[in-house]
């Protein structure tokens, strides 16, 4: 075959290239045009690389010493070498073995260490420590001679080196996922998915690392450029590539021997490699800006599922969709040991009630909320109670038992909606997929029950907020996504853990109206947690105020912030703001709430009440009747005012 066929038929090639890609001017629109330039790059290399030897107007390693170091001709459109090779043909050639070198190595080290990061990151604790110190220990030598001490062992040659390469590499990637699962796991939106009964696996391969994945892709593309520069190094030291097989290292390698003959024999293998590495540096980065998983998959929460929706309680139990009793629980803690965090709390939450936990931060309300879903910070452990879910024990319960739970009795609403959606799935399937997976809906039926939710509670546009991502959403929008998604598992009890908190005050009041109009229309019962006693008076039945991780006051809202019993409550009561002229300073108390656990020979509020009196510190203080409640002061049934 002539050189002039193989033109023609290289340039045939490339005009049906962009129809064969999806990138002519009638399908353009397939490909995102952040990615039709580097896509196109890419495949004119690959196509380059796959078919060289049918391009290639010459064997590459045919001899011609009397064409010795021609230059560009006809015959020989880049000229010869040393040994009156084709330029052209060797070109074609060793970008074939450069491209396969570069892939071999990326692909060695992800193989290697994206699931051995991935293990690290997950499990954590002592196997992280001591799994990094040896990736640590391996990272402070010199690349070279980990490679070159590979090289030894493996023998001289394309496979052996680049496997030895791989293996440094894979030390990056261990590094790098690491660090990204280690942060993920521990994301609101992954202890949102933990609530749908999602069990550890899924919930890695599923939540977790999906959001590692554009991490690794540009860490593949930083990687290829370094690999084929990697490789041309190691073939000009005659480490990988043997003679007579080409590559743009030994095709360097050679021009520097003719350097004062042919100095332009370099330029031919030289700007091959910085192509090759800005196309490569390109498409990674253009695909990694469009890696948006826009479906959950299929399996996702197949393990809450389990064999469908747990039996019905008793029927008393349906009336009291929560109980608490005597509810304790322990946080470790580095310097003293153990201590009691939450200590006796006791609550009950009626069928189409709300009751509030109030209190400032660190009193123990969002604690003892989240020891009720079995999902504890690390280092903390229900040391005792009873927490009934519609009639079910949940404390010493197995993860089976939770995730059932949390998959079809309870439905949570977090602070920030932002950070407890998933970033890289649309609305649409975080709010599909549950219904198909827990109630085995079609996935029709499913869509139009997710239009239906987000209507109900005064989402905008549904059918488009179902194709948008969390980012595209306003506060307000997206908390109400949250309630939707709350909704969906049509739970018995909602947990609002500060939702209105990260709002501003006019969609505070949109969201507080929506939860109590969800309670009249469907009968639902609500535990809020917040720090605000306005909101408590807005909506709640009944109140529940914490301090220092333990119960202080409790009864009816009406009478709770008409005539608080103790001392927290009214000072509680005395920092909201209101919309009337106000006299003085907005009113404060000293001090701050106690370290969680910290012991106290009585009354824990003791040292910033401004009514202490003896008796307050000279023992604990019981909860005492007060009205239609109680409250744990030594004053009842004195004078507060």
């Amino acid at each position: 075959m002539d050189q002039s066929e193989n033109a023609g038929r290289m340039m045939a090639a490339m005009v049906r290239l962009p129809r064969w890609l999806g990138l002519d001017a009638a399908s353009r629109r397939l490909v995102p045009s952040g990615l039709r330039w580097p896509v196109l790059l890419f495949a004119v290399l690959v196509a380059c690389a796959l078919i060289g030897p049918w391009l290639a107007p010459h064997d590459p390693d045919a001899q011609d010493l009397l064409a010795s170091l021609a230059g560009p001709s006809a015959g020989h459109w880049l000229g010869t070498d040393e040994q009156g090779r084709d330029v052209l043909s060797r070109l074609l050639y060793g970008l074939r073995v450069d491209l396969l070198a570069a892939l071999l190595a990326v692909g060695c080290g992800a193989a290697l260490g994206v699931p051995a990061g991935t293990l690290i990151g997950f499990v954590g604790g002592r196997f992280d420590r001591f799994c990094m110190w040896l990736v640590n220990a391996a990272l402070s030598l010199p690349p070279i001679v980990l490679i070159l001490a590979v090289v030894a062992v493996l023998g001289r040659g394309l496979y052996g080196s680049m496997v030895a390469l791989g293996l440094v590499l894979s030390l990056a990637f261990i590094r790098l996922v690491r660090g990204q699962v280690l942060m993920l796991r521990r994301a609101p939106h992954v202890q949102a998915a933990r609530l749908g009964g999602v069990s550890r696996l899924r919930l890695l391969v599923f939540h977790v690392l999906p959001g590692v994945y554009p991490a690794i892709v540009i860490q593949v593309g930083l990687f290829l450029p370094v690999a084929l520069l990697v490789e041309a190094s190691l073939s000009y030291l005659g480490l990988s590539v043997q003679p007579p097989q080409s590559s743009l290292g030994s095709m360097l390698q050679a021009a520097q021997s003719a350097s004062l003959t042919a100095p332009w024999q370099v330029l031919p293998p030289g700007v091959a490699l910085v192509v090759v590495a800005l196309v490569l540096n390109a498409l990674a980065d253009a695909v990694s800006d469009r890696l948006r998983p826009r479906t959950m998959a299929g399996g996702l929460l197949e393990s809450a599922r389990g064999r469908g929706r747990p039996a019905r309680p008793a029927q008393d139990a349906g009336q009291v969709p929560l109980r608490v009793e005597g509810l304790r629980v322990m946080v470790a803690d580095p310097a003293t040991g153990p201590r009691l965090a939450v200590r006796d709390v006791d609550l009950r939450v009626g069928r189409g009630e709300i009751v509030a936990i109030v209190g400032e931060s660190g009193s123990g309300k969002s604690l003892t909320a989240m020891s009720l879903l079995g999902l504890m910070p690390v280092g903390a452990h229900v040391a005792g109670g009873s927490v009934l879910l519609a009639g079910r024990q949940m404390v010493g319960a197995g993860a089976a038992q939770l995730r059932q739970a949390r998959a079809h009795e309870i439905g949570v609403i977090f602070q920030d909606p932002h950070s407890c959606l998933n970033p890289v799935h649309t609305i649409g399937s975080q709010l599909i997929e549950p219904m198909v997976r827990l109630k085995g809906w079609p996935r029709a039926e499913a869509r139009e029950r997710a239009l239906a939710l987000l209507a109900e509670v005064g989402v905008t546009e549904p059918g488009r907020r179902l194709d948008q991502y969390p980012h595209e959403l306003s506060g307000g929008i997206a908390q109400r996504v949250m309630i939707a998604m709350a909704l969906s598992r049509e739970p018995r009890l909602l947990v609002a853990d500060e939702a209105t908190s990260a709002l501003d005050t006019t969609v505070q009041a949109q969201v507080l109206e929506l939860l109590a109009r969800l309670r009249r229309e469907r009968r639902l019962s609500i535990l809020l947690i917040t720090h605000s006693m306005g909101v408590v008076s807005h909506v709640a039945d009944r109140v529940v105020v914490m301090y220092g991780g333990e119960v202080v006051e409790t009864g009816p809202v009406g009478q709770v912030v008409q005539h608080p019993a103790h001392p927290y409550t009214r000072a509680l009561l005395e920092a909201v703001p209101r919309n009337t002229a106000r006299r003085g300073e907005l009113a404060g108390l000293p001090g701050n709430v106690p370290r969680p656990g910290a012991e106290f020979p009585g009354c824990r509020f003791a040292s910033r009440c401004p009514r202490v009196v003896a008796a307050c510190t000279e023992h604990p203080v019981p909860l005492l009747a007060s009205g239609d409640g109680l409250a744990r002061c030594v004053r009842i049934p004195g004078d507060m005012a």
